[in-house]
């Protein structure tokens, strides 16, 4: 008889197809086609070297692709990922592409984009750069930045928005040129700049601030604070009771951004003040108009052990806030959660003292314990190259759950999950694996010819369970995956609560480019 190591019994399924592409990893996998890469790119990238791929690279991708998609794909992607995806280098650069490409989607979307003086300053930073192929703005950038700056009616708050430098707000006005609508925005436009002004003319906020720094130079302190943006006063000694003055007035992510240094600086001893916080982070509409990334909330959560109580719970009630709009899925839902050491890495790359603490594995573990929130029944797989069941639960809260789920090491094998379940005989009609999807690690190689192991348990696992559907949550920046997009294999990307949604889609009825379909959807 032949040698059954080399001629072993064929798997259930239809065989695997051949594999097309090879990861960063090293592994067999499938080619994203180029609209699909571009959109993972954009909601994943941050332009920082990840554990397989460094920023060069990333950032050379994006732009091949950006050659050979279509200049309204790009616009609709910038849209989608600053919009839904909240993320704010990729969107910029693609707006920096498109005004090379085609300067009328440029003008339609740049109001949507470049939202805020963070995202201008980042856009205007990556065009003086050169590194996309210009250093200047040209006329349609500079008409847009100077609509933009007339969109403002208050000075005051375009003041307080506009901390930062390397470019400051004076350098875009220095190089955009917009009109002042008044006398006040003349004088606060001229201060920005470096240029003469007349202080008279200033807005309030503006002349309460020169005249603060000037007082404590002097040795003279203030009981009460002026209300602007909390960055500006760190250039002064502030006392006790500037700090309770600061936290009274925050801003929501002013708040969950200085927590530790609410802490340190004495403002937790006063009790009704710390209620006043709790209450402001478990604010539903803060939390919906901070655009707060729920992995965020594990962050802050993760950082501040020493906080009062009632802080971490205000905490913990913002993150189910932030997650509640999970699909209650019908029918039975698995979660494969990727544990392997590649997720050990941060969720926004590796930017030295500046990464987030937060690595994939918390991420994914943060998706996982969302659905079992929202699906009691569903079973939660853990996978580096062995899979393993958990005993999650349900009732835990979600921060809870997370880190449970959140162990980090060893290979990656994302059929192993898939096998787990065919073993088994787990039944299912939705199975959901969060993963950077750099398998390399295939277990079943022998047993999928040219194909990839998970593509062929996979195959096994929908012969054993008709109708059922695969979605596939890439967190990392990379252009391939392990299965192949085919109407009951999605492929989608993003680590912000949007993924949700595309879940609820697919559960609905959404199948093959359900990722690509819901960006192509977007007017601009």
């Amino acid at each position: 008889m032949p040698n059954p190591n080399i001629f072993p019994p064929a798997p259930k399924g239809e065989s695997a197809p051949q594999a097309d592409a090879m990861n960063e990893a090293g592994g067999k996998a499938y080619r994203l086609s180029d609209k699909a890469a571009l959109a993972t790119y954009c909601c994943t990238g941050t332009i920082n070297d990840t554990y397989y791929a460094n920023a060069e690279t990333q950032l050379q991708n994006v732009l091949q692709l950006c050659q050979v998609v279509p200049p309204e794909f790009i616009a609709k992607c910038a849209v989608y990922a600053r919009t839904k995806g909240f993320m704010k280098d990729l969107p910029c650069i693609l707006m920096a592409v498109l005004l090379t490409q085609n300067g009328t989607l440029f003008e339609k979307v740049f109001p949507k984009v470049i939202d805020n003086i963070k995202m201008l300053r980042s856009f205007t930073q990556i065009l003086r750069s050169g590194v996309l192929g210009r250093k200047s703005f040209g006329s349609v950038a500079a008409r847009c930045a100077r609509q933009w700056f007339d969109r403002w009616q208050d000075a005051n708050a375009l003041f307080n928005s506009s901390v930062g430098n390397n470019p400051s707000i004076g350098d875009i006005i220095r190089l955009t040129h917009p009109k002042p609508k008044n006398d006040e925005f003349k004088a606060l436009f001229a201060y920005f700049c470096g240029f003469p002004y007349d202080a008279e003319k200033l807005p309030d906020k503006v002349q309460r601030y020169e005249l603060l720094k000037k007082n404590y130079a002097d040795g003279i302190e203030w009981d009460e604070l002026p209300d602007i943006n909390f960055q500006y006063l760190t250039s002064v000694q502030l006392t006790p009771r500037n700090w309770e003055d600061i936290a009274r007035n925050a801003s929501w992510q002013t708040t969950r951004m200085n927590l530790n240094a609410y802490s340190k600086h004495g403002v937790f001893i006063v009790q009704e003040l710390t209620g006043i916080i709790a209450e402001r982070l478990r604010d539903r509409a803060e939390i919906a108009k901070s655009k707060v990334f729920p992995y965020q909330l594990l962050m802050a959560y993760k950082m501040t052990s020493e906080l009062p109580h009632s802080v971490r719970e205000a905490l913990q009630d913002a993150m189910e806030i932030s997650t509640e709009n999970v699909p209650a899925i019908t029918g039975k839902v698995i979660v494969a959660v990727d544990s392997s050491g590649s997720m050990s890495s941060s969720i926004t790359g590796h930017r030295g003292r500046a990464a987030s603490t937060v690595r994939c594995s918390d991420v994914a573990g943060l998706v996982g314990a969302a659905i079992k929130r929202k699906n009691p029944d569903a079973v939660i797989i853990a996978f580096d190259t062995n899979a393993a069941i958990l005993n999650v639960n349900p009732r835990d809260s979600v921060m809870t759950m997370a880190q449970q789920m959140s162990r980090a090491g060893g290979g990656t094998d994302v059929g192993c999950a898939i096998r787990l379940c065919n073993e088994r005989k787990v039944k299912g009609d939705l199975l959901v694996i969060v993963s950077d999807n750099e398998s390399w690690f295939d277990g079943s190689c022998s047993r999928c010819g040219h194909g990839t192991g998970a593509m062929q348990e996979w195959n096994t696992f929908k012969k054993n369970n008709p109708g059922a559907k695969c979605v596939c949550i890439d967190i990392q920046p990379y252009a391939t995956t392990q299965l192949r997009e085919s109407p009951s294999t999605i492929n989608v990307a993003g680590f912000s609560d949007e993924i949700f949604n595309l879940l609820a889609e697919v559960a609905s009825g959404a199948g093959e480019d359900t990722f690509v379909k819901t960006i192509e959807a977007i007017e601009v």
